[in-house]
């Protein structure tokens, strides 16, 4: 049999090198014996069962002490508010009424400018009586039927030093007023307790003197615990 040479003779590893070049490498997903990795969403420490508990609770407790807060803001505001109301209360208690506010039950301070023969020369005229307490007279030409010589029962008009006029009984009975008094004016201090008003009372400032007829109401009631406070003259 003949001889092949070598140079006709197939080459078996330019046959497979050309195989390796045709056949491209399959890609390293689809190699055995390797998994696919799959791409999943990272979790974070917020993003667990617990930290959703946690800030639950935490909401919660703030919540809770937002209430709270609120709550004693509201009582501290109403206690603020009943002690200024209490304190504007005692205040105008304790403010003297003007003449004007006077009003019946009320006792207040007064200071009446007087002259020691007020004591005969003042009366009034009036038909009704307040709290038992009238003036000397019923009208201005009948005296008062009974009682009219009781200075605790009979009604006089006075002046304040704040020119404020009232009528009162029980000044003259006052221990600061029995024995010598000043020759000229002097005022007393007192409390005044007031008991009413007296209609349209007709005024006299001495027994000589004409009658005033009033066309208002006079504040009326009884004096008490009257002190001399001041004196001119003898």
């Amino acid at each position: 049999m003949p001889r092949v040479p070598e140079s006709e003779q197939p080459s078996t590893s330019s046959a497979d090198e050309d195989r390796e070049v045709a056949e491209p490498e399959a890609p390293e997903a689809t190699k055995p014996g390797r998994k696919k990795r799959r791409k999943g969403k990272k979790q974070t420490p917020d993003s667990t069962p617990d930290s959703a508990a946690r800030r639950e609770v935490a909401a919660r407790l703030a919540s809770a002490a937002r209430r709270s807060l609120l709550k004693r803001a509201g009582i501290l505001v109403v206690i603020a508010v009943v002690l200024v109301g209490a304190l504007l209360f005692v205040r105008a208690r304790s403010r003297p009424k003007p003449p004007g506010e006077w009003d019946a039950g009320d006792v207040v301070d007064v200071e009446i400018t007087l002259v020691a023969s007020d004591a005969k020369n003042l009366a009034c005229a009036a038909s009704e009586a307040v709290a038992g307490r009238h003036c000397a007279f019923e009208s201005t030409t009948k005296p008062w039927t009974a009682g009219a010589s009781d200075d605790n029962t009979t009604l006089r008009p006075y002046t304040t030093t704040h020119r404020a006029a009232m009528l009162a009984a029980g000044l003259w009975s006052q221990p600061a007023l029995e024995g010598k008094l000043p020759t000229g004016r002097f005022t007393v201090k007192c409390k005044y307790a007031i008991e009413g008003k007296l209609k349209n009372p007709s005024i006299r400032w001495a027994p000589a003197g004409p009658w005033l007829d009033q066309t208002n109401g006079w504040t009326s009631g009884v004096v008490s615990g009257c002190q001399l406070v001041t004196s001119a003259g003898g």
